[in-house]
Protein backbone atom coordinates (compact mmCIF):
# COMPACT_ATOMS: atom_id res chain seq x y z
CA UNK A 1 0.00 0.00 0.00
CA UNK A 2 1.39 3.66 -0.80
CA UNK A 3 2.04 5.77 1.63
CA UNK A 4 -0.14 8.33 0.46
CA UNK A 5 -3.30 5.58 1.01
CA UNK A 6 -2.09 4.99 4.30
CA UNK A 7 -1.92 8.80 5.38
CA UNK A 8 -5.52 9.13 3.79
CA UNK A 9 -6.71 6.34 6.43
CA UNK A 10 -4.90 8.73 8.99
CA UNK A 11 -6.75 11.42 7.96
CA UNK A 12 -10.32 9.43 7.85
CA UNK A 13 -9.64 8.59 11.72
CA UNK A 14 -9.19 12.43 12.68
CA UNK A 15 -12.35 13.41 10.11
CA UNK A 16 -14.40 10.76 12.67
CA UNK A 17 -13.38 12.28 15.49
CA UNK A 18 -14.35 15.61 14.43
CA UNK A 19 -17.28 14.57 13.48
CA UNK A 20 -18.60 12.32 16.39
CA UNK A 21 -20.79 14.79 18.93
CA UNK A 22 -21.27 17.34 16.74
CA UNK A 23 -23.98 18.38 14.11
CA UNK A 24 -22.37 17.17 10.26
CA UNK A 25 -24.34 19.12 7.32
CA UNK A 26 -23.31 17.19 4.11
CA UNK A 27 -23.01 19.77 1.43
CA UNK A 28 -22.15 19.29 -2.41
CA UNK A 29 -18.74 20.04 -1.46
CA UNK A 30 -18.15 18.24 1.22
CA UNK A 31 -19.66 18.96 4.67
CA UNK A 32 -19.74 21.56 7.34
CA UNK A 33 -19.32 19.92 11.17
CA UNK A 34 -20.88 22.57 13.83
CA UNK A 35 -21.09 22.50 17.95
CA UNK A 36 -23.84 25.13 18.32
CA UNK A 37 -23.20 24.51 22.52
CA UNK A 38 -19.50 24.35 22.42
CA UNK A 39 -18.66 27.20 19.47
CA UNK A 40 -14.98 27.57 21.08
CA UNK A 41 -14.01 23.32 19.98
CA UNK A 42 -11.90 24.05 17.11
CA UNK A 43 -12.40 20.77 16.04
CA UNK A 44 -15.66 20.53 16.18
CA UNK A 45 -17.07 23.40 14.05
CA UNK A 46 -15.61 23.49 10.77
CA UNK A 47 -15.76 22.77 7.32
CA UNK A 48 -14.20 19.51 4.64
CA UNK A 49 -13.54 19.97 1.36
CA UNK A 50 -14.11 16.24 -0.22
CA UNK A 51 -14.41 17.59 -3.59
CA UNK A 52 -15.16 20.21 -5.85
CA UNK A 53 -18.32 19.96 -7.99
CA UNK A 54 -19.62 21.58 -10.77
CA UNK A 55 -21.13 24.85 -10.42
CA UNK A 56 -19.69 25.26 -7.28
CA UNK A 57 -16.52 27.96 -6.85
CA UNK A 58 -14.28 28.73 -3.35
CA UNK A 59 -15.94 31.28 -3.21
CA UNK A 60 -19.48 29.82 -3.03
CA UNK A 61 -18.24 27.71 -0.14
CA UNK A 62 -16.06 30.57 1.79
CA UNK A 63 -19.84 32.18 1.89
CA UNK A 64 -21.89 29.11 3.34
CA UNK A 65 -18.57 28.66 5.91
CA UNK A 66 -18.96 32.59 6.95
CA UNK A 67 -22.58 32.29 6.93
CA UNK A 68 -22.59 28.91 9.50
CA UNK A 69 -20.16 30.45 11.47
CA UNK A 70 -22.13 33.57 11.90
CA UNK A 71 -25.35 31.50 12.77
CA UNK A 72 -23.77 29.60 15.29
CA UNK A 73 -21.57 32.16 16.62
CA UNK A 74 -18.26 30.42 15.98
CA UNK A 75 -15.11 32.49 16.06
CA UNK A 76 -12.74 30.93 13.87
CA UNK A 77 -13.80 30.16 10.18
CA UNK A 78 -11.87 26.57 9.83
CA UNK A 79 -11.56 24.82 5.62
CA UNK A 80 -10.22 21.41 5.76
CA UNK A 81 -9.23 19.40 2.61
CA UNK A 82 -9.46 15.85 2.48
CA UNK A 83 -7.26 15.25 -0.55
CA UNK A 84 -4.18 18.61 -0.10
CA UNK A 85 -4.69 18.68 -3.98
CA UNK A 86 -7.72 20.17 -3.73
CA UNK A 87 -6.70 22.73 -2.09
CA UNK A 88 -3.90 23.78 -4.29
CA UNK A 89 -5.74 25.22 -7.14
CA UNK A 90 -7.98 27.73 -4.50
CA UNK A 91 -5.02 28.86 -2.25
CA UNK A 92 -4.67 32.16 -3.97
CA UNK A 93 -7.87 32.88 -3.53
CA UNK A 94 -8.23 31.35 -0.07
CA UNK A 95 -5.32 34.06 1.33
CA UNK A 96 -6.95 36.86 -0.70
CA UNK A 97 -10.24 36.39 1.42
CA UNK A 98 -8.12 36.59 4.49
CA UNK A 99 -7.67 32.84 5.29
CA UNK A 100 -4.22 31.93 6.71
CA UNK A 101 -2.92 28.25 5.06
CA UNK A 102 -1.83 25.90 7.82
CA UNK A 103 -0.43 22.28 7.40
CA UNK A 104 0.33 19.25 9.49
CA UNK A 105 2.16 15.82 8.60
CA UNK A 106 0.18 12.26 9.36
CA UNK A 107 2.83 9.80 10.35
CA UNK A 108 2.53 6.46 10.53
CA UNK A 109 5.02 3.88 12.53
CA UNK A 110 6.40 1.84 10.28
CA UNK A 111 9.47 0.17 11.91
CA UNK A 112 10.68 -1.31 15.35
CA UNK A 113 13.26 0.89 17.40
CA UNK A 114 15.39 0.34 19.55
CA UNK A 115 14.57 3.24 21.69
CA UNK A 116 13.54 1.51 25.69
CA UNK A 117 11.89 3.59 28.09
CA UNK A 118 13.62 4.88 30.77
CA UNK A 119 13.12 2.97 34.08
CA UNK A 120 11.95 5.83 36.05
CA UNK A 121 8.83 6.61 33.16
CA UNK A 122 5.96 4.19 33.98
CA UNK A 123 2.53 4.19 31.61
CA UNK A 124 -0.62 2.38 32.21
CA UNK A 125 -4.00 3.50 30.72
CA UNK A 126 -5.84 5.12 32.38
CA UNK A 127 -9.03 2.87 34.03
CA UNK A 128 -8.84 3.93 38.03
CA UNK A 129 -11.49 7.25 38.78
CA UNK A 130 -7.87 8.96 40.00
CA UNK A 131 -5.79 8.34 37.14
CA UNK A 132 -9.15 9.24 34.76
CA UNK A 133 -9.11 12.69 36.98
CA UNK A 134 -4.66 12.94 36.77
CA UNK A 135 -5.13 13.22 32.62
CA UNK A 136 -8.25 15.63 32.83
CA UNK A 137 -5.72 17.66 35.05
CA UNK A 138 -2.79 17.34 32.58
CA UNK A 139 -4.96 17.92 29.52
CA UNK A 140 -6.03 21.39 31.01
CA UNK A 141 -2.48 21.96 31.81
CA UNK A 142 -1.34 21.30 27.88
CA UNK A 143 -4.25 23.72 26.66
CA UNK A 144 -2.85 26.39 29.01
CA UNK A 145 0.33 26.22 27.42
CA UNK A 146 -0.82 26.12 24.13
CA UNK A 147 -2.32 29.14 24.42
CA UNK A 148 -6.03 28.34 24.39
CA UNK A 149 -7.85 31.18 26.34
CA UNK A 150 -9.21 29.89 29.20
CA UNK A 151 -13.02 29.64 27.97
CA UNK A 152 -12.09 27.89 25.22
CA UNK A 153 -9.68 25.47 27.38
CA UNK A 154 -13.45 24.95 29.65
CA UNK A 155 -15.08 24.42 26.40
CA UNK A 156 -12.41 21.59 24.86
CA UNK A 157 -12.32 20.28 28.34
CA UNK A 158 -16.55 20.06 28.67
CA UNK A 159 -17.27 18.60 25.36
CA UNK A 160 -14.12 16.20 25.15
CA UNK A 161 -15.64 12.93 27.55
CA UNK A 162 -18.95 12.54 25.99
CA UNK A 163 -16.71 12.43 22.43
CA UNK A 164 -14.05 10.30 23.29
CA UNK A 165 -16.77 7.28 25.71
CA UNK A 166 -18.41 7.74 22.03
CA UNK A 167 -15.07 6.39 20.57
CA UNK A 168 -14.23 4.44 22.65
CA UNK A 169 -10.64 6.61 23.36
CA UNK A 170 -8.47 5.28 25.76
CA UNK A 171 -6.42 7.24 28.19
CA UNK A 172 -2.96 6.91 29.09
CA UNK A 173 -0.94 8.39 32.10
CA UNK A 174 2.90 8.34 32.37
CA UNK A 175 4.14 8.93 35.70
CA UNK A 176 8.01 9.82 36.94
CA UNK A 177 8.52 8.23 40.59
CA UNK A 178 5.10 7.72 40.93
CA UNK A 179 3.70 11.53 39.98
CA UNK A 180 2.14 12.48 36.85
CA UNK A 181 3.94 13.93 34.22
CA UNK A 182 2.27 13.17 30.84
CA UNK A 183 -0.51 11.46 29.28
CA UNK A 184 -1.33 10.44 25.68
CA UNK A 185 -4.55 9.60 23.81
CA UNK A 186 -5.55 6.62 21.30
CA UNK A 187 -9.05 5.12 19.56
CA UNK A 188 -9.52 2.35 16.53
CA UNK A 189 -10.95 3.21 13.66
CA UNK A 190 -11.06 1.32 10.48
CA UNK A 191 -8.43 -0.81 11.54
CA UNK A 192 -6.17 2.67 12.29
CA UNK A 193 -4.92 2.97 15.73
CA UNK A 194 -5.15 6.99 15.69
CA UNK A 195 -3.30 8.47 18.16
CA UNK A 196 -4.74 11.97 19.68
CA UNK A 197 -3.48 13.76 22.38
CA UNK A 198 0.43 14.18 23.82
CA UNK A 199 1.21 15.79 26.51
CA UNK A 200 4.33 16.32 29.04
CA UNK A 201 4.26 18.03 31.85
CA UNK A 202 7.47 20.93 31.49
CA UNK A 203 9.23 19.83 34.50
CA UNK A 204 9.31 16.24 33.19
CA UNK A 205 10.24 17.45 29.92
CA UNK A 206 13.64 15.92 28.51
CA UNK A 207 13.03 12.83 30.48
CA UNK A 208 11.57 10.36 27.91
CA UNK A 209 7.90 10.30 28.99
CA UNK A 210 6.74 11.67 25.77
CA UNK A 211 8.82 8.73 24.18
CA UNK A 212 7.54 6.01 26.54
CA UNK A 213 3.75 7.18 25.69
CA UNK A 214 4.16 6.86 22.02
CA UNK A 215 5.71 3.65 22.38
CA UNK A 216 3.18 2.27 24.94
CA UNK A 217 0.53 3.52 22.34
CA UNK A 218 1.99 1.47 19.57
CA UNK A 219 2.45 -1.84 21.38
CA UNK A 220 -1.50 -1.01 22.12
CA UNK A 221 -2.66 -0.31 19.11
CA UNK A 222 -1.31 -3.30 18.22
CA UNK A 223 -2.77 -5.36 20.82
CA UNK A 224 -6.16 -4.05 19.61
CA UNK A 225 -5.64 -5.45 15.92
CA UNK A 226 -5.32 -2.41 14.56
CA UNK A 227 -2.74 -2.55 10.74
CA UNK A 228 -2.15 0.71 11.23
CA UNK A 229 -1.17 3.05 13.95
CA UNK A 230 -1.09 7.07 13.16
CA UNK A 231 -1.10 10.85 14.02
CA UNK A 232 -1.15 14.07 13.21
CA UNK A 233 1.47 16.61 13.89
CA UNK A 234 1.93 20.36 12.51
CA UNK A 235 4.44 20.59 10.04
CA UNK A 236 5.89 23.23 11.93
CA UNK A 237 6.79 21.31 15.06
CA UNK A 238 10.08 20.05 14.09
CA UNK A 239 10.73 18.86 17.96
CA UNK A 240 7.62 16.64 18.10
CA UNK A 241 8.81 15.34 13.99
CA UNK A 242 11.93 14.28 15.08
CA UNK A 243 11.01 12.33 17.91
CA UNK A 244 8.03 10.31 16.25
CA UNK A 245 11.01 9.35 13.48
CA UNK A 246 13.16 8.28 16.21
CA UNK A 247 10.51 6.18 17.56
CA UNK A 248 10.20 4.73 13.49
CA UNK A 249 7.19 7.14 12.32
CA UNK A 250 7.67 8.40 8.95
CA UNK A 251 5.40 11.33 7.24
CA UNK A 252 3.13 9.72 4.96
CA UNK A 253 1.18 12.75 4.03
CA UNK A 254 0.32 16.40 4.00
CA UNK A 255 -3.67 17.40 5.51
CA UNK A 256 -3.81 20.94 4.48
CA UNK A 257 -6.71 23.67 5.90
CA UNK A 258 -6.99 27.28 6.48
CA UNK A 259 -8.03 29.57 9.46
CA UNK A 260 -9.36 33.31 9.24
CA UNK A 261 -11.27 34.74 12.14
CA UNK A 262 -14.88 35.08 11.50
CA UNK A 263 -16.98 38.04 10.63
CA UNK A 264 -18.15 39.97 14.17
Amino acid sequence: MKLSDLAMQVRAASRVMMETGAQVEPRPWGAFISSPTFPLYDLGNCAWIDRWPHGFTVENVIEEVAERCAEHRIPKERIYFMDSRLALPVQAALEEAGFSARASYEMIHLRRTDVEPRADVTVKEATRAEDIAAVWTLMGEGLGEDGFPEEDARQVLAFSPPKYETLSIHLFLAEVNGHPAGHATMFSHGGVGYILDLFTRTPDRRRGVGSALVLHLVSASREAGNRITGLTTSSTNGPAQTMYRKLGFFAAGEERYVVRDAAR
